[in-house]
């Protein structure tokens, strides 16, 4: 499909500069031709008017042929030579002025014609009841011209060339985006589905382990029910975070305001210490005061609740999350930190992913779809900011920087 794709672009690009070079190619050949015609009907017209004297041909010695220059002859009806005027430097004879007569049709006042390889222009006026006929040698104007086409042909085939490689290339820099998140919408349905499908197979084997027993008591049952609705909030929590995700990825603009983000991470840990005692957990925060940003309140709160949250389904009894807050460079930096298994190097860059989980049967413990990175990720990006994660020595460090203003 994107091969296609690639190929339409590239065909596209072509088809466009092609009709343009055509366009040009047209344009400047026609309007070179009109100003050539211009300028020898101008000169003949000259010659036209301005006769020198016309002496009588006999005599003439013989000649191999009339050079670039204008001559003038006077004939009849017939197109019998009565007298000619030539430049006192040239000498033609009559039979030279017999062939380039040949050509003139007396009903056109003017026209072009070839002889011996050579082009011509004539133009003619009643002289009397004789005409006059002057001829220009034009093989000089029509060189030029065959030049100046050839020429401009040949750089249109070499931009032909050089656009078809460039587009070539940047019709592959343009899919590749596409083909990206193509890619990532495909991963993205098969994940889902295959999260979708595990708790829908524990219910629907749970459901048939209670219809086997159809005079039990509800309260004999209550274990199947309580497997199922378990896996009805798993579901029910992996939809909500699909639906948000695909939410806040379809919002183009923010409402923005300016808010102490010191007192929103503070009041985010203070919420957290109960959840922490529970699991014999302590928090320890380090966060500058009057730390004020401008960006959405709720989802930046939604960034700090998700980051707490891993931190404390991923960190053992005994041990402390750390929290820091503070202003460096005019950019805002928030680091959470807790103890947890070294991470290896190439499985951290894929953190982010949707779905993707370093340990499957850990996070199927504490509930987790491997999606919250994802969301901070993005709601981060929407505010200019970014997201960076270390694990090293033991220690799992999740950095968010967001610019100040």
């Amino acid at each position: 499909m994107f091969k296609t794709l690639r190929k339409k672009f590239l065909w596209m690009n072509l088809l466009s500069i092609v009709c343009i070079l055509l366009v040009a190619f047209f344009a400047v050949g026609f309007i070179s031709i009109q100003n050539t015609s211009r300028d020898i009907d101008n000169e003949l017209s000259m010659r036209l008017d301005v006769p020198r004297n016309m002496p009588d041909l006999k005599g003439k010695p013989k000649d191999e042929g009339p050079g670039n220059m204008t001559y003038l002859v006077l004939v009849n009806q017939k197109k019998e030579i009565l007298s000619l005027d030539e430049p006192s430097f040239v000498s033609m004879s009559e039979s030279v002025y017999s062939n380039l007569l040949e050509h003139v049709e007396i009903e056109d006042e003017d026209g072009y014609f070839q002889l011996d390889g050579r082009y011509f222009a004539y133009k003619l006026k009643a002289y009397g009841n004789n005409y006059l006929v002057a001829f220009l040698d034009i093989n000089q104007q029509v060189g030029v011209i065959t030049e100046m086409l050839i020429a401009f042909g040949l750089v249109s085939v070499v931009s032909i060339v050089v656009v078809a490689l460039f587009s070539n290339y940047f019709a592959g820099r343009a899919i590749a985006p596409i083909q990206k998140n193509f890619k990532k919408q495909q991963d993205f349905v098969s994940d889902a589905s295959h999260e979708l499908k595990t708790p829908l197979t524990i219910i629907s084997t749970n459901v048939d382990a209670i219809l086997t027993s159809k005079d039990a008591t509800v309260e004999s049952q209550k274990k199947w029910l309580d497997n199922i609705q378990e896996e009805l909030k798993r579901t029910t929590k992996l939809t909500n975070s699909l639906l948000y995700l695909t939410k806040i990825e379809d919002e183009h603009e923010l409402q923005h305001q300016d808010f102490d983000f010191s007192r929103v991470v503070d009041e985010e840990c203070l919420t957290f210490e109960v959840q922490a005692f529970e699991k014999e957990l302590s928090v320890q925060t380090n966060i500058q005061e009057h730390v004020h940003i401008s960006g959405n309140k709720e989802l930046l709160e939604q960034v700090v609740r998700s980051l707490l949250e891993n931190a404390l389904k991923y960190t053992h009894a005994g041990h402390t999350i750390r929290v820091d807050l503070h202003v460096d460079q005019k950019q805002v930096k928030l680091s959470i930190s807790n103890p947890s298994p070294t991470i290896p190097a190439e499985k951290q860059s894929r953190l982010f992913e949707r779905f993707y989980r370093v340990d499957d049967d850990r996070n199927s413990q504490t509930g987790g779809h491997g999606l919250g990175l994802s969301i901070c990720l993005r709601i981060v990006e929407m505010h200019k900011g970014t997201m960076a994660i270390h694990s090293q020595n033991d220690i799992f460090t999740v950095q968010v920087i967001l610019p100040m203003q």
